[in-house]
Parts: structure tokens; sequence; C-alpha cells
């Protein structure tokens, strides 16, 4: 399983990379010229969420455990307010830290998307809150700060996946939607029915 997540994780950022490939030992263009359909490799920006499918290793169900935690759009910043906690925990942050991020965004009720929810302002606002959940004191206060200010962190969003399902009971069809947003240019940039 991790032979095959590193695979997976050479092969979506190999995919993108323009002239050839900077990681040692990875040949994947062998690997798409040698398909029972070949297809050249993107060497460019991915357009669509769906074109990860392309990519060496990945299957439909990895992918479909895979989608609710990568994004191809926006910049390379992570926005503190909506990023998941094993996001977090891939980023340095130990799972205990992460999973208590979720738990203060949610605020008083517990609950996502509730008029208490608690948003971070700034990375300093995140760094205090774990500081005062966990008393974190001088060796781990230095170690947890030096993690968190590695990643490039934003308290605001401007592109938003949304997902609809649709269903009948006495019907065995359902439909899904999945639409992306960009409300810098109030456009959808990506749209998918299932």
């Amino acid at each position: 399983a991790e032979d095959e997540a590193e695979t997976i994780s050479a092969g979506i950022y190999d995919w993108r990379e323009l002239g050839e490939s900077e990681i040692s030992g990875f040949h994947s263009d062998n690997y798409y010229e040698n398909l029972k359909f070949p297809y050249p490799q993107k060497k460019g920006k991915y357009e669509t969420l769906d074109e990860i499918k392309l990519v060496e290793g990945m299957t439909e169900r990895i992918y479909a455990g895979l989608i609710d935690y990568v994004t191809i759009y926006g910049g390379e910043e992570i926005n503190m307010n909506t990023v998941s906690w094993q996001v977090l925990t891939a980023l340095g942050l130990s799972e205990e830290q992460a999973k208590v991020v979720e738990v203060i965004r949610r605020g008083v009720d517990g609950l996502e998307r509730t008029l208490d929810d608690f948003f971070f302002q700034d990375r300093n606002m995140l760094i205090g809150k774990i500081v005062e959940a966990f008393d974190l004191k001088d060796e781990d206060l230095v170690e947890f700060t030096a993690v968190v200010e590695k990643i490039s962190f934003s308290s605001d969003a401007t592109i938003f996946r949304l997902k609809s399902h649709a269903g009948l009971v006495s019907r065995k069809e359902n439909t899904s939607i999945t639409c992306v947003f960009d409300t810098n240019d109030d456009k959808i940039i990506y749209w998918r029915e299932r």
C-alpha cells in the first residue's frame, strides 16, 4: 500500500511537470506510452479534477477516497477554516492537534456550518488556540510553531466545491452533481453530473 501511495503521489506530481521528469527513478513516460490505448502525459496544469484519473496507478476506488482531500483550483495556500484534519496531519500536525482544529471551528454547539462556528483570522490565532487547548510549553510549543509556520495558510476562500445528491425512493437512479465555483469571477469552473 505504501508503494502504491508513493507511485500515485509521484504520478500526480509528475503528470503536471513541464519538461523531463524531475523525480529520480520514476519512469512514467514509459508507462503511458506502453498502455493498450497510449496517451501522453499532460506536462502542464490540471484542467479538471477528473484528469487525476489518468495518472499512473489511479483507480476509481483510490480516486473516490482521495478527491475530497485534493484540489487543482486556487493557489498554494490552505484555508485554515475549511481544511480537513486529514490534510493537516499530512502537513505535519499530530492527529490530535488536527482534530482539535476542527472541534474549535465547530463552535460551542459542535456542529459544522452553524451560526456559532469559529473562524481563524490568521495563523497566530490558530497557534494560540492549539497552544491553549494542549497547554503547550517550551520545546513542544517551539516544535508546533515551526510546523505551522511552514504551512502556507489563508483565512478566506474564493473557490468553492459544491456537491448535490438527489434520488427518488421509487427509483433506483440517483443523480449527483459536483460543481466548482469561483467567486472572484462569478463563474462555474467545473461541472460534473453522474
